[in-house]
């Protein structure tokens, strides 16, 4: 879960150079990859809009950039954020070895931590920054619950802002584009 879907950005700021910014991505943490994709409407400029799948190196920064970007405006655009998905290199499903060094599909198996179940997506889990957040708390109850006892656990935590993400691993920037990253 270290891939984020960003799409309803305005193409403008579409570069990966651009989003690699403290001011855009790169103020949640250290990033491994970026692709974007436009959608160019040549009938109404208006419309044209562009999302990216950006790879941060640590999990936590991936969460931070989601609940912080996932429904905020930009230039008059709603952009959402969720976790992305990743697919499986053909060869690896084979059982063979992949030739191709550019190679974007996973070439081992996910952790189960790292995958959903058909009912979470159907839920929104993997959506809405929101869901996330709600089913990242209640994992995080039930793991406390289970270590501790009901009851206990959390409570005294302070939320911190900014700081180059949950890692550390992000640029801070003097005028952030994007939210800066909220996180305990």
């Amino acid at each position: 879960r270290n891939l984020v879907y960003a799409v309803g950005m305005p193409p403008n700021i579409a570069t990966e150079e651009n989003l690699r910014k403290p001011e855009y991505f790169g103020q949640y943490g250290k990033i491994s990859k970026i692709v974007i994709n436009r959608n160019h409407n040549p009938g109404d400029p208006r419309r044209a809009s562009a999302s990216a799948y950006v790879t941060f190196a640590h999990k936590e920064d991936t969460l931070a950039c989601i609940l912080a970007l996932d429904g905020f405006y930009h230039d008059g655009r709603n952009v959402r954020a969720s976790y992305g998905t990743s697919k499986y290199c053909s060869a690896f499903i084979k059982n063979v070895r992949c030739n191709n060094p550019d190679c974007t599909y996973l070439h081992h198996m996910g952790d189960a931590e790292d995958t959903f179940t058909k009912q979470e997506i159907q839920a929104g889990y993997v959506t809405s920054g929101r869901d996330v957040l709600a089913r990242q708390q209640q994992i995080m109850a039930q793991q406390a619950a289970a270590v501790f006892g009901a009851g206990v656990g959390g409570g005294n935590n302070r939320r911190k802002v900014g700081g180059g993400g949950p890692s550390g691993t992000g640029r801070q920037s003097g005028g952030p584009v994007f939210p800066p990253p909220t996180f305990d």
